[in-house]
């Protein structure tokens, strides 16, 4: 068993949570947090993936924070890792664009704000991408909500398709990932989209690299190209 120390006095220093780590347990632990701590989970990250890899931990830690997280709050995060902010924190949270390789992390804002919350941020500078989106993407697809129209400009067209969510495989994927995250997160804009949804679709755009063109999220025709290419795999015989 490990005994590190970070600062505040939780995650590895906790014994129930080295516990969780060690025998791959489920634990559920709540702590406070501050602007002065940085890099939290961090350490437990780099445990986790030195034992059992990237994907291996069989265990579950539920880690909720409540008040205002450092820089590179939830950085290099591993599957097995559920972690959620009550609060808000500071630039490079997750780490996402290269350092969060699985696992869950929410940030919410308390319940009481004093401000709208879809119309404020509650997370700094480097957590979504900016100009340039899709630069270097080779898979997956993405889904971008554009109310005021101003996306275009800022794709890199070079590398990726846009194109409006007209499959019915990616409409369906696209309302599955609004309803997880109204469920995760309880958000109001979220809600919005969802009971006025024939309102707000025509308002998403998906970017589709190469790989993906094909796949049934993305091609609207999917399901009678499949149906042709059966056709003609029966007439051959």
């Amino acid at each position: 068993m490990f005994y590190l120390l970070e600062a505040p006095l939780f995650t590895l220093s906790n014994l129930q949570i080295a516990d969780a780590i060690e025998n791959e347990k489920e634990v559920s632990k709540a702590f406070q947090i501050y602007n002065v701590d940085r890099a939290v989970c961090g350490r437990v990250a780099g445990v986790i993936a030195k034992k059992y890899g990237d994907t291996g931990f069989a265990g579950q830690l539920n880690i909720t924070f409540n008040g205002s997280a450092g820089q590179s709050f939830g950085c290099f995060l591993t599957p097995g890792m559920n972690i959620r902010l009550v609060g808000e924190a500071n630039d490079y949270v997750g780490k996402v664009l290269n350092g969060m390789a699985g696992g869950e992390l929410v940030v919410v804002p308390v319940d009481k704000t004093g401000f709208v919350p879809e119309d404020a941020t509650i997370v700094g500078n480097t957590c979504l991408a900016g100009r340039n989106v899709a630069a270097g993407m080779t898979g997956g697809l993405a889904y971008i909500l554009d109310e005021d129209d101003t996306l275009v400009p800022k794709v890199n067209k070079e590398i990726v398709k846009m194109q409006r969510v007209n499959a019915p495989a990616g409409q369906m994927q696209l309302k599955g990932l609004i309803e997880a995250y109204v469920d995760k997160t309880g958000s109001e804009k979220g809600i919005a989209i969802l009971r006025e949804w024939e309102a707000y679709l025509p308002l998403f755009w998906q970017l589709v690299p190469p790989s993906e063109e094909d796949s049934p999220e993305a091609c609207a025709e999917f399901e009678r190209v499949l149906a042709k290419q059966a056709t003609t795999q029966l007439s051959a015989k």
